[in-house]
Formats: structure tokens, C-alpha cells, sequence
């Protein structure tokens, strides 16, 4: 039988045939299934893919966010550092202000005080001279003397209105010396220095007033006038006394003449009278020389 196949064209042709197609569909269903495979997985990536860019963006956002935390974090620490250093800055110059020897005065653009030291308080005699007014606070001016023009004046008035002036155009305060009395009634004698705080804009914040104790350095330039003064009157009386002296000299040397030439008892009285007086008077002309001599050295 299988020779007869074999020997059988048309059957050959048939058995080819089928195996052909057999074959053809063996391959088809490979390849069908290879296909399946490959787009099961391009699936299976095309729905990873989705996945690990969305975790790649919110890892991204996470790193972002935590930059954003951290450079709120170093903000906030700076800003702390600059306000523990402006608190530190404040302690410092309330400190100076608070030990200076000197009073220091700020005035706002409305001439009102915002802000006085301890030495400026006791200087005034105030215990709070906050929210006075310049005209309040020098109420107890009597004097006032400008020291590079050397003119005066005994009103308060002038002094405030240099001060109101230099608070409008910060222009320039003549310096002054003020005789003041304290509302517990110590008067003292106070120089004066004013000028205008600009803010960083340039516009005028205020006027800050710098006061100082004069009293002292007047009394004692006072006192060495005035000893000047007895230095020069007592030369001029030493002068005056040598030449009284000579005078009495003079006056003697008649009175012994008299006493030799008049040989009366009336004249020759009074002629140890005028040379007893005269010889008196020189001895305490002596005396004074002695003593302003003495007091020169």
C-alpha cells in the first residue's frame, strides 16, 4: 500500500499538501502564540511604566518639598539669629546710653520725648520726662548763651525755636550753654548739643539732644576769675600801700624835724603825735606787704 502511494502522484501531492499545511499551522500557532507573549508583556510594561513615573514624580515633589523645609528651617534660624542679635544690639546701646555720663534726649518729629538716660533724668530733675513736649522739658531755662556767636538770652523761646528749627530742615543747632533750674530748685548750668537722626530713606525720624554738666568747670572758672581777679587787685594795692608807705616815710621824717626845730610843748605834742601815728601806720603797711607777699608764693 505504501508503495502504491508512493508510486500514486496525486496522492503524493495530497500527503504534501496536508503535511505543508501542518506544518504551516504548527508555525502559525507558534508564532501566534510568540506574538501573544510579546504584546502581554509590552502590556505588562506599558502598565509599569505609568507606575514607576508616578513614583519617580513623587519622589521628585518629596525632594523638593524637603528643600523647601530645609531652607525654611535655615530661614527661620537666621531670622532668629538676626533677632537675638538686634536684641543683643538694643541691650548694648541701653547699656551705654544707661552709663554715660552725659544726658541723651530723642525727640520724634513732633518734638515730644520718646526716649531719656538716667544721666539726662537727674540733669533735668525728672523722673519720666517721656511725652514732654521741648518746651515742656526746658521749662526751667533762664538763660541761654550761644557760644560761637557769644549773644544771649533770658527766655526759653529762642532756644526752643533753634531746637523746633533743626527738628524741621536738620539743619545745624548753634551750640548753648543754659542756665536751668531744676523743679526741685538746684540750678545748674548745662551745655547743649542737638542734632537731626535721619532714617536710611534720608527722611528726618527725630532729633537727638546731647547734655552736659557745666556746672562744675563754670564755678571753677568763676573761681579762678575771681582770683585773678584779687591777684591783680592785690598787685595794684601792694603798689598803692609802697607808695603810701613812702607817704608816711615822708610824714614821719617832717614830724622828728619838728620835734627838733620847735621847742614848745604844744608843738612838739603834737609832733610825737603825727610821728606816733605815722609809725603805726607804717607798721601795718609792713604787715600788709608781709602778708600779700606770702600769699603771692
Amino acid at each position: 500500500m505504501i508503495q502504491r502511494f508512493l508510486h500514486n502522484p496525486l496522492l503524493l501531492k495530497v500527503a504534501l499538501v496536508g503535511i505543508f499545511c501542518i506544518i504551516l499551522y504548527l508555525i502559525s500557532v507558534a508564532l501566534m502564540r510568540r506574538l501573544r507573549q510579546n504584546v502581554t508583556a509590552e502590556m505588562d510594561a506599558m502598565n509599569a511604566r505609568p507606575q514607576n513615573s508616578s513614583a519617580v514624580t513623587l519622589a521628585a515633589y518629596e525632594g523638593v518639598i524637603r528643600q523647601l523645609r530645609e531652607q525654611g528651617n535655615q530661614l527661620q534660624r537666621a531670622r532668629e539669629e538676626a533677632q537675638q542679635q538686634a536684641a543683643a544690639n538694643e541691650n548694648i546701646n541701653e547699656a551705654v546710653l544707661a552709663n554715660l555720663s552725659c544726658g541723651v534726649i530723642f525727640f520724634d518729629r513732633s518734638g515730644v520725648v520718646r526716649q531719656a538716660n538716667r544721666a539726662a533724668k537727674l540733669l533735668l530733675g525728672y523722673a519720666s520726662p517721656f511725652s514732654f513736649h521741648i518746651r515742656e522739658l526746658f521749662r526751667g531755662l533762664s538763660r541761654v548763651e550761644w557760644l560761637e556767636s557769644g549773644e544771649e538770652a533770658h527766655s526759653q523761646t529762642p532756644f526752643v525755636e533753634a531746637m523746633q528749627q533743626t527738628l524741621r530742615s536738620a539743619g545745624p543747632f548753634p551750640r548753648a550753654r543754659i542756665e536751668y533750674l531744676t523743679p526741685g530748685g538746684h540750678k545748674r548750668i548745662l551745655g547743649i548739643t542737638a542734632a537731626a537722626v535721619r532714617e536710611k530713606n534720608g527722611e528726618i525720624q527725630g532729633l537727638s539732644c546731647v547734655i552736659n554738666d557745666l556746672t562744675e568747670i563754670t564755678e571753677i572758672s568763676q573761681r579762678v576769675d575771681r582770683n585773678e581777679n584779687l591777684a591783680s587787685l592785690g598787685e595794684i594795692s601792694a603798689g598803692l600801700v609802697s607808695d603810701f608807705k613812702k607817704s608816711l616815710n615822708i610824714i614821719s621824717g617832717h614830724a622828728e624835724n619838728l620835734m627838733r626845730e620847735d621847742t614848745g610843748s604844744a608843738g612838739r605834742y603834737y609832733a610825737e603825735k603825727i610821728l606816733s601815728e605815722a609809725e603805726s601806720l607804717s607798721r601795718i603797711v609792713s604787715e600788709f606787704l608781709e602778708f600779700a607777699s606770702s600769699t603771692k608764693h
